[in-house]
């Protein structure tokens, strides 16, 4: 393991020890559910009376996790690392798809991902791109020449992501 990778482990082995241990993180959301428990149920009181939605999401289908959840997830899938099972997150740069020197923000790569998530799980397989990238080559082959030109796909693409935002 290279000097840097160690250092980074050490660090994350040290804080989830201590600061951010998985029973420190619960004592502490334990404490903000009970200060925010009145005020929440407040707000939810006049979101019914407005007869506004209950929560406002960035993108269809999506739900934030509930923190505990996230804490477990987040703690087990550290732990998994640690065993050597996971790799975990590796930030890849600037990970927004490009098309035409453009950039296909979050929200349209959402709709993307949604597009070719084909059984809702949140996870597309090969199977899944390769099933919703062929679905796509042929309606968008108006001429049935079996090639795409990049407006033809751009234009796909941009009706893909109009449809998911609606």
């Amino acid at each position: 393991m290279g000097g840097m990778q160690k250092l980074y482990r050490d660090i994350v082995r040290e804080l989830t020890a201590g600061t951010f241990s998985k029973t420190k993180l619960l004592e502490r959301l334990e404490t903000l559910e009970h200060t925010i428990a009145g005020p929440l149920e407040r707000e939810r009181a006049a979101t019914t009376a407005r007869g506004d939605p209950d929560y406002r999401s960035p993108r269809p289908g999506f739900h934030p996790p509930k923190l505990r959840d996230f804490v477990d997830a987040r703690h087990a899938s550290i732990e998994r690392q640690f065993a050597g099972e996971s790799d975990g997150y590796r930030y890849q740069g600037d990970m927004r798809l490009r098309h035409h020197g453009q950039l296909i923000g979050r929200t349209q790569t959402a709709g993307l991902f949604a597009a070719a998530d084909s059984d809702g799980d949140g996870i597309a397989t090969k199977k899944d791109l390769t099933a919703t990238f062929a679905k796509w080559f042929e309606a968008w082959d108006c001429e049935g020449r079996g090639k795409l030109p990049g407006r033809y796909v751009a234009r796909g693409l941009r009706g893909v992501i109009r449809r998911r935002r609606s």
